[in-house]
This record gives C-alpha cells, sequence and structure tokens, in this order.
C-alpha cells in the first residue's frame, strides 16, 4: 500500500473542511510496541482536535536494526526483535487497537439506547400522567367523583419520574465514551528498512514533511513529532511541531509562549500509560524461561510458579495479547 494513500482518502472526506490538516508522528524502538504507545497517540490526537486541527493520520516508524545494534553495543545484556517481527507486532497492536475503540464505541451506543428508551418509558410514563390528569380535571368539571381518577397511576408514575431524575444525573452514563471513532495509525517503514547508518527522529521527520509537500503539493500538511515528556525535552529543539505526553507524576510545565509554533505538552489520562519496554522484555525473559522449564519437566519452584501466575495475570494492562503472541512465538528470533 502506498504510505501516503491514507491521507489521500482522508482528504477526499474533508474538502470543506477549513481546520489546519496534519499529519502525527512518533518513531523508537517499539521493542516491543506495548499499550502505553498507542495511548500516548490517542491523547496527543484528541488534544489536537480540540485546538482545532484535523488529524489525517499517524504514522508509527519503528526504528532500525543498525539503531538496536547500537544499544547493544553500549548494554550488552540489551535484547532486541528484528524489524520485521517489530512490524508484525505494530500490526497487530493497531488492530486490536481499533477493534477495543470498537467495542468501546458499541458499549456506549447501548448504553445510550438503553438511556433513551428509559426516556422514552418516562415520557410514555409522563404522557399517561397528563392524560390521567386531564381526565380528572375533565371528571372534576363535570362534577362527576373524585375517585374515578386513577390514584395508583399517579403515585406509579411520580416513582417513575425519580427514577428518571436519577439517570439524568447518573455520573457513569459516559463513562465508556470514546470521542474519536477513528485513529487512523499506519506504520511508516522508511526509516526501518534504510540501511547502513540509523536515522534520528528529527531526520525521519523531516524526510516525511518533504514527501508530503511532494505528494500534496497544493495541500499545506506537515507532521507534528508525538514523544513521551522523557525525549520532549530533546525534540522542542527543532523548534516546532512537537508534542510531549507527560507520565503520571510528572509536574513539568510549558510556557505558554511554545505553543505560537505549535509546540504542546498534554496531560496523561489514560490508565496503564506509564508502561515501559524493558520491563515488557524483562517479563518475556521470564515467561519464556518458565516454559522451557515445564516443556523439559523441571521441577519448578512454588515462588516461580506464583509469579508466573501473577505475570500472566496482569500483563494484559501492559501488552496487547496480540502482540504478546507473536513476541513469545519469536522470543528466539531475538538479538
Amino acid at each position: 500500500m502506498n504510505l501516503y494513500k491514507p491521507i489521500e482518502d482522508k482528504l477526499d472526506q474533508l474538502r470543506n473542511s477549513k481546520k489546519e490538516k496534519i499529519v502525527l508522528l512518533t518513531t523508537g524502538a517499539l521493542n516491543p510496541i506495548h499499550i502505553g504507545h498507542l495511548k500516548m497517540l490517542k491523547i496527543a490526537q484528541d488534544n489536537l482536535e480540540k485546538k482545532g486541527f484535523e488529524i489525517l493520520c499517524t504514522f508509527i516508524s519503528p526504528s532500525s536494526d543498525s539503531y538496536l545494534e547500537y544499544k547493544k553495543y553500549y548494554s550488552p545484556n540489551f535484547f532486541y526483535f528484528p524489524f520485521e517481527i517489530r512490524c508484525k507486532m505494530v500490526k497487530a497492536a493497531i488492530e486490536e487497537f481499533n477493534k477495543n475503540i470498537k467495542i468501546n464505541n458499541n458499549n456506549f451506543n447501548n448504553n445510550n439506547n438503553n438511556f433513551n428508551n428509559n426516556n422514552n418509558n418516562f415520557n410514555n410514563n409522563n404522557n399517561n400522567f397528563n392524560n390521567n390528569n386531564n381526565n380528572f380535571n375533565d371528571n372534576n368539571n363535570n362534577n362527576n367523583d373524585y375517585n374515578n381518577f386513577n390514584n395508583n397511576n399517579f403515585n406509579n408514575n411520580i416513582n417513575n419520574n425519580i427514577n428518571i431524575n436519577n439517570i439524568n444525573n447518573n455520573k457513569n452514563i459516559n463513562s465508556n465514551i470514546n470521542n474519536n471513532n477513528k485513529y487512523n495509525f499506519f506504520i511508516h517503514d522508511w526509516e526501518g528498512k534504510k540501511k547502513g547508518d540509523w536515522i534520528d527522529f528529527p531526520y525521519v521527520k523531516k524526510h516525511i514533511d518533504e514527501e508530503l509537500k511532494k505528494n500534496f503539493p497544493k495541500e499545506n500538511i506537515y507532521s507534528f513529532y508525538v514523544c513521551g515528556s522523557d525525549l520532549f525535552r530533546y525534540a522542542i529543539q527543532m523548534g516546532k511541531n512537537v508534542v510531549g505526553i507527560k507520565r503520571k507524576n510528572d509536574n513539568n510545565r510549558l510556557n505558554k509562549e511554545y505553543e505560537k509554533n505549535n509546540i504542546f505538552l498534554f496531560e496523561n489520562n489514560e490508565e496503564n500509560f506509564d508502561t515501559n519496554s524493558t520491563d515488557i522484555r524483562n517479563l518475556l525473559m521470564f515467561i519464556d524461561d518458565y516454559n522451557k522449564k515445564k516443556e523439559e519437566n523441571f521441577n519448578i519452584l512454588n515462588d516461580d510458579k506464583n509469579e508466573y501466575e501473577n505475570i500472566m495475570n496482569n500483563i494484559n494492562n501492559k501488552i496487547y495479547s496480540s502482540v504478546l503472541k507473536i513476541a513469545i512465538e519469536n522470543i528466539n528470533k531475538m538479538k
């Protein structure tokens, strides 16, 4: 697929939009990609849309193996998945993320439908009450017996009215809302496929900006670089179009003057954001070692059994299940 076809498709949908159109970019080893990586991009998109930008798509650019070899040279205990496997994991993560977004949206729509049904019931009950009240007035005006008015129905309708008020005040009614249905994440493999010395992120961004200008000469489209707050201090040296996402308990503040150059530092409001790939690799090594012992009928200590169960019960908060499967299947290919 043409790397820039998604942008072309999106532009066709947004011909009448006056908003500033941008592309998001993130780079990194993604060794392996984890839940925090895509949540970072989600936070960036959500906040930039609130500021009036139209996000055409997001490119995820896994680093080349030469960069990971460079890291390994200075940290001999460091190991990594080859580029092709990391790309496969990124693709799986994107697909699972999109599936989860769809499920959350469906749950919201179901909850919204339930709310609407309850609201319709309220309106029906209210209409019944009004009809009964009209009957009462008619009967009263005609000097008929007051007891013709159905007092039980009145009390039932009042109780229904109270229940509906509780629904209207239910603070959890929007708890599953995802205010964007489309997070267009795609793999950008130019950096990873480059032979020779590894390419640093400013040059990846420069390349994408040049490609955007070449492919869409009539459009003023450019990229925003998205990263965590640890890399943000270096990324802002590019001077413009940078988004940083803060980690939990990060008290750093950004001078408002930076926003003139489209440099933003956004709060993190997502759970399981502070995961890191180093911890996940260590967990993967423990899982692999445990499985090998099990296959070879080694005597496994109870402490190891308990740790294994604890890891497997909690690892899905850190890494997508589809990515975990690929990682375990390919752990023997790590370098």
